[in-house]
């Protein structure tokens, strides 16, 4: 059942007066309430093939260890595909990878050793499948963040464990879980350059950019970058706070025009957390906003950019205290609070916002009208036509990826379509009428990772 919450309906006169005093006209609709026996908890991202969206709770389903789900994009046939367990996975926190037809991910404790797996499954349900039962030794444990598929390898963080003193791993293997490989272990007893990772790694065709709970100068962890065969480590920031006590607790980065965008969930002028960016090379630091009570705290999601907007959200703040969607210009000006979750509506919103048609959507950790166990919502900022992001879809063969000079791109059917190729920070450079299949000249184009939609069906391809 939908419920809408527009802010200039006649609800009581102080509030209406308010939300005009405020200038809010965005309208957030709510998909769906979880009711803790299909989930409760959610933390991760929502992925979406264009009909449905995908995703996981931390906990709810029949063991309360979190499921995994898709429902439909307007909010109706909410299906549960998997209920997790302590055997084969346990409590995933973050959001899943999309590779044809089947879906991957991992989940913080559980297996053998409860450090946690990696796992696979098919978008029907099917065939759930363990690729790696972590142990707590050189492959590391807790593994968090969403995985990263190359057209190859998948690449992924683990909190803890490795072979430096516990302060996690970065390690790839292939998506039917052969080759698993350590590329780079964080030193826990001597963590200058950074310790615990956490949140997904980035990819801008040459390396990986990533985050660190722990460790830097001045122990609120770092911003770093590593090529995927492990060498190139480099620090580019030693993350700042206030409260000599305090984690920042950065969030993962955005990627956008040569800057990498996060956010902090703690530190900054008000200890409650900030927007921050700095270029891929290490320079050019600026604190973009600095969180208030009155207009959001701690936010912790990967910022969306839409519209040339930055697009997040506050898991605190607000006049209810449950958090604020907000949008914010990547040059840190017209910061505007565009909606204060409520009870109703769900709050805490830890999960980063899914840019598709014309519409964000996002999930809540808490709310409802379902004993608290969280919301999925929609968001109407008035933005444009945005693309999907399911990867890797059936329907569009790329060979060779990563590419060098030319590309080739198979339909599997036969058919006149349309392809449009776009940089990876949203921007089209090409657009192209083919049937069945085509050649396409990249030997022009500057190293990085490009996107190729068709049928509104995404795929990614790396130049070298």
């Amino acid at each position: 059942m939908k419920n809408q919450y527009t802010f200039l309906a006649p609800l009581l006169f102080t509030f209406l007066f308010f939300q005009i005093l405020l200038g809010y006209s965005q309208t957030v609709t709510k998909l769906y309430d979880f009711d803790g026996v299909n989930g409760s908890r959610a933390y991760g991202d929502l992925i979406s093939d264009g009909n449905y969206f995908y995703g996981t709770t931390t906990e709810g389903g029949e063991n309360n260890k979190g499921v995994l789900f898709k429902i439909k994009v307007d909010g109706t046939d909410f299906i549960k595909l998997h209920d997790f367990n302590e055997a084969a996975g346990a409590k995933p926190y973050d959001g899943l990878t999309s590779i044809g037809s089947e879906l991957f991910g991992v989940t913080l404790h559980g297996g053998p050793e409860d450090e946690g797996v990696i796992f696979k499954l098919n978008t029907d349900g099917s065939n759930y499948t363990v690729l790696n039962d972590f142990s707590g030794n050189t492959d590391g444990s807790l593994p968090n963040g969403a995985l990263y598929f190359d057209g190859t390898f998948l690449y992924g963080t683990t909190y803890s464990g490795g072979s430096n003193a516990g302060g996690g791993t970065i390690y790839k293997l292939r998506p039917d879980g052969k080759d698993f490989l350590t590329i780079h272990s964080f030193n826990g007893s001597d963590p200058v350059n950074g310790s615990q990772p956490q949140g997904e790694l980035i990819f801008d065709g040459i390396y990986f950019y990533g985050v660190t709970f722990n460790g830097g100068t001045d122990s609120k962890g770092v911003v770093y970058k590593i090529k995927p065969d492990g060498t190139g480590f480099m620090k580019l920031l030693d993350l700042l706070g206030v409260n000599s006590i305090n984690n920042v607790e950065p969030s993962a980065l955005l990627l956008h025009n040569g800057y990498l965008y996060g956010c902090g969930y703690l530190g900054g002028s008000n200890e409650n957390g900030f927007i921050y960016r700095i270029s891929t090379q290490g320079t050019d630091f600026a604190i973009l906003h600095d969180f208030d009570v009155s207009t959001g705290i701690k936010p912790h999601c990967k910022l969306t950019i839409a519209n040339e907007y930055l697009y997040g959200t506050t898991t605190a703040g607000g006049i209810s205290g449950g958090g604020v969607l907000f949008k914010i210009k990547p040059d840190g000006t017209d910061y505007t609070m565009l909606f204060e979750f409520g009870t109703e509506s769900g709050y805490n919103c830890w999960s980063s916002l899914l840019y598709q048609g014309s519409y964000l959507y996002g999930i809540t950790t808490g709310g409802g009208n379902n004993n608290d166990n969280g919301t999925i919502f929609q968001l109407d900022d008035g933005l444009p036509l945005g693309m999907s992001t399911f990867d890797q879809s059936k329907s569009i063969s790329l060979y060779p990826n990563p590419v060098r000079d030319i590309l080739h791109i198979t339909l599997t059917e036969s058919k006149e379509t349309t392809i449009n190729l776009y940089e990876v920070t949203g921007k089209l450079i090409l657009q192209k009428n083919i049937y069945y299949s085509t050649q396409l000249e990249t030997g022009s184009f500057k190293s990085g990772v490009y996107i190729i939609e068709i049928d509104n069906k995404t795929q990614r391809f790396v130049k070298e």
